[in-house]
């Protein structure tokens, strides 16, 4: 068939990378009844994959699809290695206060919080380069462009994430959208967001992480909102240019 204009200029998003948070020697946040971030967000990537691919006949490349570690700066090498035309991070939260709970999704801002910051040092671990060298990349990046696109695309995750949630489960906190400097983010070359996806430290969250129904229904949301995301962006490119009456 023909290609339409977003498709011949490339404006279609066919690729996508995710990127389940930790594995391998970094468990990532542990519950107290010893359930490990890296199993949920690995579980969590598998079923999303799944359904972008049945659903969206989307190309999907998994940054790691088993328990091993994978460099946090490989993550996005990865993602530009490919050309993907998403990179989506799949995180658990954790918190001092067990009270706290809910979803949050987050895109690379260096003017971020001390909050922000704080969340940004805890995932940022595993991180081997010299601090130097992190603040030079960072610094490169500062003027990133994809910004505006990644804010975007986070912004609607987050709300389909919250609403998708609520309909089956009750008092789903949402909060909201930030920026932070997650070097998982740094220097992926397109849209690029990290989900955390619930509160490992909260022990009603915690116990409906270990549901395969709840991790279940997150994927399920995740993919909604990359599926509104993928659709707005098409609809958003193709709606300034005049429709070809042949088409």
């Amino acid at each position: 068939g023909t290609l339409t204009l977003s498709e011949q200029l490339g404006m279609k998003v066919a690729k996508v990378v995710l990127d389940p948070g930790h594995g391998g020697k970094d468990p990532g946040c542990i519950g107290k009844s010893g359930l490990m971030e890296k199993e949920i967000t690995l579980d969590v990537a598998r079923r999303l994959k799944k359904l972008l691919k049945e659903k969206l006949n989307l190309q999907v490349i998994m940054t790691r699809d088993r328990d091993v570690f994978v460099p946090l700066d490989e993550r996005t090498a990865i993602a530009n290695r490919e050309k993907a035309d998403l990179f989506i991070s799949i995180h658990v939260n954790a918190a001092e206060d067990p009270s706290l709970s809910g979803v949050e999704t987050w895109f690379l801002d260096f003017a971020a919080s001390e909050r922000a910051k704080k969340i940004a040092a805890r995932e940022n671990l595993y991180f081997q380069k010299p601090r130097s060298d992190l603040d030079k990349i960072l610094n490169d990046l500062l003027f990133n462009s994809r910004t505006q696109e990644s804010s975007r695309l986070a912004e609607i995750i987050q709300n389909d994430l919250t609403s998708g949630l609520n309909q089956k489960f009750k008092d789903i906190q949402s909060h909201g959208v930030k920026g932070a400097p997650f070097v998982v983010l740094v220097g992926a070359r397109m849209p690029s967001v990290l989900s955390e996806i619930s509160f490992m430290s909260n022990p009603t969250e915690e116990r409906r992480l270990k549901s395969t129904k709840y991790r279940n229904d997150i994927a399920k949301s995740l993919f909604n909102g990359i599926s509104r995301y993928v659709n707005s962006s098409e609809y958003a490119f193709s709606a300034k240019i005049p429709k070809n009456p042949s088409e």
